[in-house]
């Protein structure tokens, strides 16, 4: 009885999950259409680039095929050694920048923008990164037009998360999923939620500097949501919209990055009560991704049959989902036979988390090693090498 209550339970979260998704999709603005009307105004594209020797080709050749606006481009190369300087000095129009590690206190990718901030001269800024790849010419264009017609002081755009290895496949459409009920992304616009992707964020220029741009969030692991949450604190207007696929961007590239990955995004939430967050997140993953499995294996088993069409509900409901979400990433099919190992994968990263935030909280993201300690409303991260 346990057992179906239990397998129940896990059904209605995976109806849930779908009309949270639904709904978010409904209320979140997509990008019109864009005659080139902007005016004279200039954009300066910042982009902290760091060992993307092999994707930032793509990048700028998007970028410079953009049409409808003036754009400044700046990369930022933050210390890289794959060649990446190289790549794009091959660019004409784009002005490259290069660092050596950052000063103390600073994380590399926050000094990488703050450098191009500095260099830039444009009325709105957008800091995008390297792996970003934009398949619509007048991307930009309507991105701009849209935070303009809005009045708003940023806008925010959500990606086609590109899905090339398995593993990522396995995991990125259950995140893509959490996204829709942990962040509330349709509650951006009215402050009800602060989050913005990092992969595009296109902001007022007197706006950054009100907010203390990436200056105020030097030392955050996560900067885009650390600025989020100053931008909402300062009174920003910010748009949260949806790309509709007209770009996309990587989210990691292997199981090694993706795991680094996920330390990465999950750390600073389990500083504070981590015990208490792992035991949630692994309860939920195992009732969501597990129950539903032992159930219809139990039922078929045992011949039970209310506890076979509840089962069968719970996994049609989540495979809706993880398609659907699948579809929106154009990641084929797989993802819709790796899911539960991804549900696996997840819920040990969330286990390894909760253990690093008890006994050795650190990091490692693009070759550097960082220590989060608890400062005030938010962590800060102390690079620990270069």
């Amino acid at each position: 009885m346990i057992f179906e209550f239990l397998t129940l339970i896990s059904a209605l979260g995976w109806l849930y999950a779908l009309f949270l998704r639904r709904r978010s999709l409904r209320m979140i603005p997509r990008l019109g259409e864009c005659a080139p009307d902007v005016g004279d105004v200039l954009v300066s594209v910042i982009i902290p680039a760091r060992n993307e020797a092999g994707s930032i080709g793509n990048c700028l050749d998007s970028l410079l095929a953009q049409e409808g606006v003036r754009l400044e481009v700046i990369v930022v190369d933050d210390s890289s050694s794959d060649g990446t300087a190289e790549v794009v000095g091959r660019y004409g129009g784009v002005r490259l920048i290069k660092l050596e590690n950052p000063p103390e206190g600073w994380l590399g990718k926050s000094w990488a923008c703050e450098i191009g901030y500095r260099a830039s001269s444009g009325s709105w800024l957008l800091f995008t990164d390297a792996d970003v790849v934009f398949h619509d010419r007048l991307f930009i264009c309507k991105a701009l037009k849209h935070a303009r017609e809005k009045g708003v002081d940023a806008a925010t755009l959500y990606p086609t998360l590109r899905m090339d290895a398995l593993s990522l496949k396995a995991i990125t459409p259950i995140l893509t999923l959490a996204l829709y009920a942990l962040v509330k992304p349709h509650k951006v616009e009215d402050r009800g939620s602060a989050f913005m992707f990092g992969s595009f964020i296109l902001i007022r220029r007197d706006a950054y500097v009100r907010i203390g741009g990436h200056a105020a969030v030097r030392d955050a692991l996560l900067e885009d949501r650390a600025m989020a949450m100053n931008a909402r604190k300062a009174g920003l207007k910010v748009v949260f919209a949806d790309g509709g696929g007209a770009f996309s961007a990587e989210w990691n590239r292997d199981l090694r990055t993706l795991w680094n990955g996920l330390l990465r995004l999950f750390l600073p939430l389990f500083m504070r009560g981590p015990v208490k967050r792992t035991a949630s997140y692994t309860s939920l993953i195992i009732l969501l991704s597990l129950i539903p499995s032992a159930g219809l294996l139990y039922s078929l088993i045992l011949g039970l049959q209310p506890l076979l069409i509840i089962s069968s509900l719970a996994l049609s409901s989540a495979t809706v989902a993880i398609a659907a979400e699948a579809r929106k990433h154009k990641a084929g099919v797989l993802p819709l036979i790796l899911w539960p190992l991804g549900s696996v994968l997840t819920a040990a990263a969330a286990v390894a988390t909760c253990y690093k935030a008890l006994r050795n909280p650190t990091v490692e993201w693009r070759g550097r090693r960082y220590r989060l300690v608890l400062d005030g409303e938010r962590e800060r991260a102390v690079r620990i090498n270069p």
